[in-house]
């Protein structure tokens, strides 16, 4: 479900130690495989287990306020956004909203608390993910922070993104490479 390989992190949605050390107490081979124990509480939305994988693999989400929506790429009317977990200075459900771009008009200024926030500072390991569909061309979220995430599968076109990691604990926007898929 991801990799700490010390001097680098790799995880499909959110790093969140928290969560990952909650499962491993239950799961210590968790990342060898995923047994039918942690699948079956996975499933129950009542369980820490299905909160883990639901943040780990899709990321951490907070409701919009009231009243307040935006579509997504298939056009579902969405009540929740993911978020810039790693973003302390995030004080707004936009400035929060990690997504394309063309969805954030969308997304009230409203001030959103601070719960949506995990501790993930500037001097932990790099860490790189996906899952959020991003636009427009790559670039940090942070200077160790990295969605390589940008629609390639969308059949409006995307990029296939990688970075050319060097052991740098600061990430550099002129080592993302990238190849652009044209629209379907």
């Amino acid at each position: 479900m991801w990799l700490d390989l010390g001097e680098l992190r790799v995880v499909h949605a959110c790093w969140d130690d928290l969560l990952m050390q909650a499962l491993l107490v239950n799961y210590p081979s968790l990342n060898d495989y995923l047994d039918d124990e942690l699948l079956v509480k996975a499933s129950r939305k009542d369980a820490l287990e299905h909160e883990a994988v639901e943040i780990l693999l899709k990321g951490k989400e907070v409701e919009l306020p009231q009243g307040h929506s935006f579509l997504d790429k298939d056009g579902h009317a969405r009540h929740a956004v993911r978020i810039r977990w790693f973003d302390a200075d995030a004080i707004t459900y936009q400035a929060a909203f990690l997504g394309p771009e063309k969805a954030r008009s969308h997304i009230p200024e409203d001030p959103v608390g601070a719960d949506h926030i995990i501790q993930y500072s500037h001097d932990d390991p790099p860490v790189f993910f996906g899952h959020y569909w991003l636009d427009g061309g790559p670039e940090l979220l942070a200077p160790n922070v990295a969605c390589l995430d940008y629609s390639v599968a969308s059949d409006g076109g995307g990029k296939l993104v990688a970075y050319r990691w060097d052991g740098e604990q600061r990430l550099d926007n002129g080592k993302f490479v990238f190849v652009d898929r044209k629209a379907a």
